[in-house]
């Protein structure tokens, strides 16, 4: 829960007056529910704890939220636009978004999040391959009592100047005030299809979970290395030092462990004992 805390502290202490307007729900449990958040604010964080229950249960029309939160993935570049969802009751239709910008945060014990992730078909669906996947694998540590407090005057100004920006664009509705065109080099291009490369071997030999990463690896490393790109003054063309960094810590790291997570969680599942030990073989 120390994650909602942070988070929520940090967007508080830097900005007091409209840091929370930034804050998101903890839980959505239909389509209306997150449209109306996106309607008051096209900028939104929500972090959601115990996301394995949450996303397990059958409250709400999970199958229509997942949808609607996949689609507000691919429409929340600047001049992109989430279409209306239009009812024969006009009371029950949702208008048109205008880039959507919703971050969600799940904080989870790891067997009921994979658990929940498979019913709703997560892994295969294109749920899994847009997540920045984080475990933490080592044993828990004593509490840090020495821990940072209070942030350092050059990392106020940066979220900030961040905040302050967003909130000019949501509430003009004016993206042309604050919209960085950050350049796509050669070598970037180069390695879009390094990928697609990849996930077809990865398809043939039957790793699934590799694909489904693969899938979306190099959109994600893309937006990831250009939030820091940004975050750190370079504006013009995204930071090369940056997408190494994602490339590291983020993609590669996600496919090295993906497989073994998923199946360790998942090892009661007959027919995956059955794939881990003869698959392979097979190919």
């Amino acid at each position: 829960d120390m994650i909602r805390k942070i988070i929520n502290r940090t967007l508080m202490e830097v900005d007091p007056l409209n840091g929370a307007k930034f804050v998101g729900a903890a839980r959505f449990t239909g389509v209306p529910a997150v449209w109306k958040s996106m309607l008051e604010g096209m900028s939104r964080v929500s972090v959601i704890t115990e996301a394995g229950f949450l996303n397990g249960s059958d409250v709400g029309d999970r199958r229509g939220l997942s949808a609607t939160i996949l689609s507000f993935y691919t429409a929340s570049g600047a001049y992109d636009k989430q279409n209306s969802n239009d009812y024969s009751s006009k009371d029950n239709s949702l208008p048109m978004l205008h880039s959507p910008a919703l971050s969600i945060i799940q904080e989870s014990t790891p067997k009921s999040f994979i658990e929940a992730m498979i019913k709703n078909d997560g892994d295969v669906n294109g749920d899994l391959a847009r997540m920045w996947l984080l475990r933490i694998e080592e044993e828990k540590s004593y509490m840090n009592w020495n821990r940072r407090k209070a942030y350092s005057p050059d990392l106020k100004k940066r979220i900030s100047d961040l905040v302050k920006g967003s909130l000019d664009v949501m509430e003009n509705n004016d993206i042309s005030k604050k919209v960085h065109h950050i350049k796509c080099p050669k070598w970037l291009k180069k390695l879009n299809d390094d990928f697609v490369d990849q996930e077809r071997k990865e398809k043939e030999e039957g790793n699934t979970y590799k694909q489904v990463m693969l899938s979306r690896a190099w959109v994600k490393s893309v937006k990831i290395a250009a939030i820091i790109s940004v975050f750190n003054g370079k504006t013009d063309e995204l930071c090369k030092e940056a997408h190494d960094w994602v490339m590291e810590h983020v993609i590669q790291r996600e496919l090295d462990s993906i497989e073994k997570n998923i199946r360790r969680e998942d090892s009661n599942d007959l027919d995956n004992v059955v794939q881990n030990v003869v698959g392979s073989h097979i190919v």
